[in-house]
C-alpha cells in the first residue's frame, strides 16, 4: 500500500524531470551548434547526428522484444522520416530565439496539424467549443512569447531571420503531426512503436547523408560537431529522445495522458523560461511581465484544449521532441488508456 501511495507523486516527479530534460537536450544541441560560424548549415550537421545517436540508442529495445514483425501493408507512413529531415532548423532557432520561443512554435505547429487531422477523421467537430477556444487561447500564447521573444539579446540577427525561424519550427511542428500518424500506422505491423520510430529514425539519416556529402565534398562546409570535447552533450540529446517516448509509455499508465503532457509541458516552459533568462544557449530573453502572461495562456489553453480530451494532439506533441529528433511513439489522446507501444 505504501508503495502505491509512493507511486503517483514519483510519476509526477518524473515527468518534471522529462520536461526538464527535453530543454536541456535543445539546449545542448544549441551550444554544440554555437561553435561554428555557419550556424545554419552546421544544425543540419548536428541534427543528423543527433538522430544517428537515437538510433543507436533505439537498437537495443527494438530488438530484445519477441514481437513479431510484418512487411508493411502501405509505403506511405516510411514519409515520416522526412521530417525529422528538416526538423534540424529548430536548432539554429534555438540560438536565435531561444529554448521556450522554439518550443511553442513547435507546439503549435503541432495543434494546427493535429487539428485539421481530427476535423478531418471527425474527431473534432465544429460544435466542440471547449476545444477551439483552448486551440485558440494556445495560439494566443505562443504568439504572445514570440512577441517577448523579440526582445532577445546576444546574436544580433535581422528580423527577416527571426521570422524565418519562427515559422520554420511551426512547419516542422506540422509535420510532427503527420510523422506521429506515420509513426502509429507502422507500430502494428512492425510489432512495436519502438520499431516505427527506429526505421523512421534511420530513413531520416539515409536520406540526409547524400546532402551531408554535397555540403561538405561539394560546397565545402566542414562539419563542427566537437564529438570528443562535447560528447556528454550528445550522448544527453539522444538519451533524450528515447526517455521522452519512454515515459509516455509509462506515466500515463499512472497518472493519466493529459496528466502527464501538462506537467512536462509546464516543466518545459518553466526550465526554458530560465535557461533563456540566464542566456544559456547564446542569446538572452528576459523573463517579462508579458512572458509570463504567455505561459498562462498556454496553460490555459492546454486545460481547456484536454479536459475532455476528444483530440489526438497532445500524446504527439514533439514539443516534447528535442531539436531534430523523431515524432513520439505513441499516438493516442490523452483520453486513451494504452500506449501505443503496449
Amino acid at each position: 500500500m505504501a508503495l502505491a501511495t509512493l507511486k503517483y507523486p514519483f510519476a509526477v516527479l518524473w515527468a518534471v524531470a522529462v520536461g526538464g530534460a527535453v530543454t536541456l537536450s535543445l539546449c545542448g544541441t544549441v551550444i554544440i551548434n554555437n561553435n561554428s560560424p555557419s550556424a545554419g548549415y552546421n544544425g543540419f550537421y548536428v541534427g543528423t547526428m543527433q538522430i544517428a545517436t537515437q538510433v543507436c540508442l533505439l537498437v537495443p529495445q527494438a530488438f530484445c522484444r519477441a514481437d513479431p514483425c510484418q512487411r508493411l501493408p502501405q509505403k506511405w507512413p516510411l514519409m515520416g522520416g522526412l521530417v525529422s529531415v528538416v526538423s534540424f532548423i529548430a536548432i539554429p532557432a534555438g540560438g536565435a530565439l531561444g529554448a521556450q520561443a522554439v518550443l511553442l512554435s513547435q507546439l503549435a505547429g503541432m495543434l494546427s496539424g493535429a487539428v485539421v487531422l481530427d476535423l478531418w477523421s471527425g474527431k473534432l467537430r465544429l460544435s466542440d467549443v471547449k476545444q477551439w477556444v483552448g486551440f485558440a487561447v494556445i495560439l494566443s500564447g505562443s504568439i504572445l512569447d514570440a512577441l517577448s521573444a523579440g526582445g532577445a539579446k546576444g546574436q544580433g540577427n535581422s528580423l527577416a531571420l527571426y521570422v524565418f525561424y519562427a515559422v520554420g519550427v511551426y512547419v516542422v511542428g506540422v509535420g510532427y503531426t503527420f510523422q506521429a500518424n506515420c509513426n502509429a500506422t507502422m507500430a502494428t505491423p512492425l510489432g512495436s512503436a519502438v520499431r516505427a520510430t527506429l526505421l523512421t529514425n534511420i530513413i531520416c539519416v539515409c536520406v540526409s547523408a547524400p546532402a551531408w556529402a554535397y555540403l561538405q565534398a561539394v560546397a565545402g562546409i566542414q562539419p563542427v560537431l566537437a564529438l570528443h570535447d562535447d560528447w556528454p552533450l550528445w550522448l544527453g540529446a539522444g538519451a533524450c529522445g528515447v526517455l521522452y517516448n519512454y515515459s509516455f509509455a509509462v506515466l500515463p499508465q499512472i497518472i493519466g495522458y493529459t496528466m502527464t503532457y501538462f506537467i512536462i509541458l509546464a516543466s518545459k516552459l518553466a526550465f526554458s523560461s530560465a535557461t533563456d533568462a540566464v542566456g544559456l544557449m547564446g542569446v538572452t530573453v528576459p523573463f517579462t511581465r508579458l512572458r509570463a502572461a504567455a505561459i498562462a495562456l498556454v496553460l490555459i489553453g492546454t486545460i481547456l484544449f484536454a479536459w475532455p480530451a476528444k483530440s489526438s494532439t497532445l500524446a504527439d506533441d514533439d514539443c516534447g521532441q528535442t531539436a531534430s529528433s523523431s515524432a513520439p511513439l505513441t499516438s493516442e489522446g490523452p483520453s486513451d488508456k494504452k500506449s501505443a507501444s503496449e
